[in-house]
């Protein structure tokens, strides 16, 4: 919930949400939508613990990464609910 929000403060988080589409290597703005992903896809890797970040740092697409990343997570541990 905090990457969501900080990404979203830096209106950043259609990014990772696949709201912006990828465009093609030869549109003019592809160099512009890569240079935010990488700013994103960095922002996540220096936020996550070093051993989760070497399991997602080669993921170059930050919508493949955050997708990853929210399907290894948002999982329900249903021991751990029960404990709590």
């Amino acid at each position: 919930m905090k990457m969501r929000r900080a990404l979203a403060m830096k209106n950043k988080f259609k990014f990772v949400d696949g709201s912006i589409p990828i465009p093609e290597e030869d549109d003019l703005l592809y160099a512009a939508w890569e240079r935010c992903n990488n700013r994103v896809h960095t922002w996540i890797i220096n936020s996550i613990l070093p051993s989760i970040a070497q399991s997602v740092v080669f993921i170059e697409n930050v919508v493949d990464m955050w997708n990853d990343l929210k399907d290894r997570f948002m999982r329900g541990d249903k021991i751990r609910v029960a404990q709590l």
